[in-house]
Order: C-alpha cells, then structure tokens, then sequence
C-alpha cells in the first residue's frame, strides 16, 4: 500500500517543485542554445491529429505561439529541426526497450546522450549519461517521470540526493482536479517546458519529445490491451 501511495503522491509533488539554476553552466548541443534566463516553450504532439498526414511528429512554439524547432518522424527515429530546416539533433528508440540514444544532426555520429530506463515503483525512472562540453567530462542527470507521463522533471544528478530540478514538463490535457484527460486530438501528449537558466535547452526539448513518445506508446498499449479485453 506505501508504494502505490508514494507513486500517487509524486504528481503533484513533482508539479509543485521549483526549478533551480545548475552550479555550472550545461552545454550538450551546442552553446547557442544555453540562455541566462529561464525559458518556457509548449511541445506540440501531432500524433492525435492523424499523424500519418503531417511530415512533422512533433512542433515546439513559444508561449506566444512563434515556431522555433519541429521534429520529423521517420518511426523510431526522430529528427529535431530548427525553423528553417538545419538538423538540430536525432532521436533513436531502442526497439522492445525504453532506453533512447540523442545524436547531433541526422547521422549516428556524434553521441550526445543515452537515456536508460530504471525500475521503479514510484515513477518512471531514467538515467541520462552525456558529455558536458565546458567540462568536457561525462555527467549524470535523473529524468523521473510520472507513472502516467503526466508530467516529468529533469535532476541535474540524483532526485532522491537532492539534486536541483533543472526542467519540468507538465501534460496540457490532463485534467488533475478530475483526474480525466481530454479526450481532444489537439492536446494529445503536449507539454509546457519550463527549463532554468543555464541549461542547454535544445536538449531539455529532446527529451521531452522522449517523455511525449512514451506517452503516446503508453496509451496506444492501454487501446490494445482494452481491445483484446473485450475481444
């Protein structure tokens, strides 16, 4: 009973945690894309829409609503592009895994990170191994999510050590007073991002493409499994 209480108390614990600025600059993309301030974009998913009519999995705006990056889907692969069409960075999902690789441009070349599931009774639990290129040394971050994808936060080390919060995504759709998520198409796994300062937010992006990804395959998993129940 203590597990499943501790899994529906990380919600709302994880919403209402600050985001906290990293003791040292984090630069994994490219420094670009590092600003000294915080930032906050929205991650459209168009996978409700009936993806199978767009080029694009995914867009990333503004709160004003401007396009800044969208990403193509080409099945376990996915491809970050800037507004003007520049290959930012590759999603690769491991089949029958949850585990992620993150490459720079559109080729397996340049290994920026790898994304390994942990089990976990409390969350969805995943380590994130990459190079800071200031340091230019290998560094570990936590990527917890929600048991439901409902929500996700980015620890720049160990959650459970302490370690600062240094991104949060929070799903549009789910209705946390009703427990209920919209049923429509157009906010299917969207995300705000809030991400600190200091902090390469390109990447931030990525992995919340990761964390909208394993929200989709979750739910497509829950049709079938209601499907072969009634069948």
């Amino acid at each position: 009973m203590g597990l499943f209480d501790d899994a529906r108390k990380y919600y709302p614990k994880q919403l209402q945690k600050e985001l906290s600025k990293p003791n040292k600059e984090i630069v994994i993309v490219d420094d670009r894309f590092v600003f000294d301030k915080p930032a906050r974009v929205v991650l459209t998913s168009r996978h409700g829409i009936n993806a199978m009519s767009f080029d694009f999995a995914y867009t990333i705006s503004g709160i004003d609503g401007k396009e800044y990056f969208k990403c193509m889907n080409f099945g376990n692969k996915k491809i970050l592009l800037s507004a003007d069409n520049e290959p930012i960075l590759g999603i690769y999902g491991k089949t029958l895994s949850l585990n992620y690789e993150i490459y720079a441009g559109d080729k397996k070349e340049r290994l920026l990170a790898k994304l390994t599931y942990r089990n976990s009774h409390v969350a969805q639990k995943f380590s994130i191994i990459f190079t800071n290129l200031v340091t230019e040394n290998e560094e570990y971050m936590d990527f917890n999510c929600e048991e439901h994808y409902r929500s996700g936060g980015v620890f720049y080390g160990k959650e459970k050590e302490g370690a600062p919060m240094i991104c949060k995504f929070i799903e549009y759709n789910y209705k946390y007073s009703t427990g209920l998520r919209s049923k429509s198409p157009d906010a299917q796994g969207s995300y705000l991002i809030e991400m600190a300062a200091n902090v390469d937010n390109v990447f931030l992006m990525a992995v919340g493409i990761v964390l909208a990804e394993l929200d989709y395959n979750h739910q497509q998993n829950q049709k079938v499994r209601h499907r072969n129940k009634i069948n």
